[in-house]
């Protein structure tokens, strides 16, 4: 009996060696463990994107797309005013279908990019922006994104100009406005800590409520209640309307009759949602530019307004941003079409100096038919907008990205 046992434990000791000796062949395999996600850092946290591993320097892009080496100017000239900036339209009674709810305010955590910025260091402001004299002593010609910002980084009297120059582009265009601040998303301001659009919100019902106690806010609050009943702006709307009315009764204004809005002291022609100009974010458009380089290299991250400027300025190293710009697309085509709609009208220094935004729907379309042969994902998002977006300028954009994917699908053909 004592034979067997010791017998039986050294076969089993035996083939325990032969095992061993073969690598575990035959064993049944195991899932891949599911890649990590990387945790927030200090750098996640605040206004500077989480990088990367550094790629390297790309210096061709798709043969159709990028313009001609040394076309763009090494200081590109500003652009030109628009003669009339169209602001994507919410959903209205002679519109067919509106726009997917709440498409351009998704949770940060569903993807990894913001469409604008909310910091004043990215729109190259260092500094208390009251003590910048690009700010101080040109209010009225900030860009909607970097009055904002610079409007969020100030605080009591200091930011009175900022704030008064917020109210006053409310009156006068509050569809971009709200579009706007529905495309800032969940970014938190750096102070209280709350919903960024809706610290904007409160700026500018407090104006009114401080300063004015207007019959134009009112009007608008009431008109836009019935155009935006749900979604994001319904809700920003919400904020608008309690703060105005505890600004009333802080203020002594209850039940005193609203009065007309004064005009501006000096008539503004128009302004800009979304800058397209390299020297309103502060940068050259050179990698000697430690900003420019490091939208460079983390094209990936970066605001899509900071991407959308290095696309259209970066020359012959737009390789990389035009592929993102494609994925962002493709991710969420509805935010990325209201981006590239509130950039109106602006034009580029280059070519035959076409419209910004419909540059930047080529170097999209081209990627997708350049590097990807025509993608699947491409044609249905494509068409899910068609629906979506029938008329407007949004549907123009389309019609760009659908001309110039089928041309660049014809040029990159293989050869017979």
């Amino acid at each position: 009996m004592k034979r067997n046992v010791m017998g039986a434990a050294a076969l089993a000791l035996a083939l325990c060696l032969l095992f061993a000796a073969c690598g575990g062949q035959g064993a049944s395999p195991s899932d891949a463990p599911p890649p990590e996600t990387p945790t927030g850092s200090a750098e996640a946290a605040g206004t500077v994107p989480p990088a990367p591993p550094e790629q390297p320097l790309k210096t061709s892009g798709p043969e159709e797309v990028s313009p001609p080496e040394g076309s763009g100017p090494e200081e590109p000239e500003k652009p030109e005013k628009p003669e009339k900036e169209e602001t994507p339209a919410a959903p209205q009674d002679d519109q067919t279908k509106p726009p997917k709810e709440d498409s351009a305010a998704q949770s940060t955590e569903a993807k990894k990019w913001q469409a604008v910025t909310i910091s004043a260091a990215d729109f190259g402001v260092t500094e208390n922006p009251i003590g910048d004299p690009g700010v101080l002593d040109g209010i009225a010609s900030l860009s909607l994104g970097k009055l904002i910002a610079c409007s969020l980084a100030s605080d009591g009297a200091a930011a009175e100009g900022l704030n008064d120059e917020l109210w006053r582009r409310f009156l006068e265009d509050p569809d971009r406005v709200l579009v706007y601040l529905e495309l800032m998303g969940d970014q938190r301001d750096g102070y209280w800590e709350h919903p960024a659009a809706e610290v904007v919100c409160q700026t500018i019902a407090c104006a009114d409520a401080a300063w004015y106690n207007s019959v134009e806010f009112g009007e608008i609050l009431s008109d836009r209640r019935v155009r935006y009943s749900t979604g994001r702006i319904a809700e920003l709307l919400d904020v608008m309307e309690q703060e105005h009315a505890a600004g009333l009764e802080r203020n002594g204004w209850q039940g005193a009759e609203p009065t007309q809005a004064p005009p501006r002291e000096t008539p503004l022609e128009n302004w800009q949602a979304i800058s397209i100009d390299l020297t309103d974010y502060g940068l050259t458009g050179t990698l000697s530019d430690p900003r420019f380089e490091y939208i460079f290299n983390h094209g990936n991250t970066v605001p899509l307004d900071q991407l959308v400027v290095f696309d259209l300025w970066g020359d012959a190293l737009t390789e990389g941003s035009s592929e993102e710009l494609r994925s962002r697309f493709l991710e969420d085509p509805d935010t990325v079409l209201a981006f590239l709609a509130l950039m109106g009208n602006q034009r580029v220094g280059y070519w035959d100096r076409p419209p910004a935004a419909n540059v930047v729907c080529r170097h999209i379309a081209s990627a997708d038919a350049a590097w990807h042969g025509g993608t699947e994902e491409f044609a249905q998002v494509l068409a899910d907008c068609r629906t979506a977006y029938p008329a407007g300028r949004i549907a123009e954009l389309l019609d760009v990205l659908a001309q110039e994917h089928a041309a660049s699908m014809v040029r990159n053909r293989p050869a017979a």
